[in-house]
């Protein structure tokens, strides 16, 4: 048994317990209700739902409206100008605005920032069916008296690079 799941109520082998969208994970660190289907709610009534809250990076126990330019990720999603051979399509995406703070030396040198992207995407001809997800970890660095890596603060993702959690 896994007893961390087994404290906050949700399953080592589903990556949405609650199936509300949000994976659990980002529930938990975000500080909305991995085991409860929570995602349409908006506990500190600032106008912004669980499910906004969590994708932006932003407390939804706290009204921090006024923080969001701060704060809150930035989203930017696009169809790519390339289709598959399969006639698919295929989308880029941005992030902006993710913090990266200075860390101890854990092994690796000071700075390291473990940061994770999530994808959940559904069938076209099911859009109530059951999410597909794929993640991918990865890292950058921000040492306290050193210089970021990558210098420009991009990070570019390949499909490849996303896997079944």
């Amino acid at each position: 048994l896994d007893c961390d799941e087994q404290l906050i109520g949700t399953s080592s082998s589903r990556f949405d317990s609650d199936g509300d969208g949000l994976p659990d994970l980002f529930e938990w660190l975000g500080g909305s209700q991995p085991s409860s289907r929570d995602a349409e709610e908006d506990p500190d009534r600032d106008g912004l739902v669980n499910a906004v809250e969590v994708r932006m990076h932003t407390d939804p126990q706290l009204a921090e409206s006024g923080r969001y330019s701060d704060l809150a990720y930035r989203y930017r999603l696009g169809v790519s100008s390339t289709a598959r051979v399969s006639g698919s399509l295929c989308y880029g995406f941005e992030v902006d605005n993710v913090l990266l703070v200075p860390t101890i030396d854990r092994g690796e040198g000071p700075g390291i920032n473990e940061l994770v992207m999530s994808i959940a995407q559904v069938a076209g001809d099911d859009l109530e069916g059951p999410p597909i997800y794929r993640v991918a970890r990865f890292r950058a660095r921000y040492p306290v008296d050193g210089i970021k890596d990558p210098p420009d603060g991009v990070i570019a993702l390949r499909p490849e690079d996303f896997v079944q959690p």
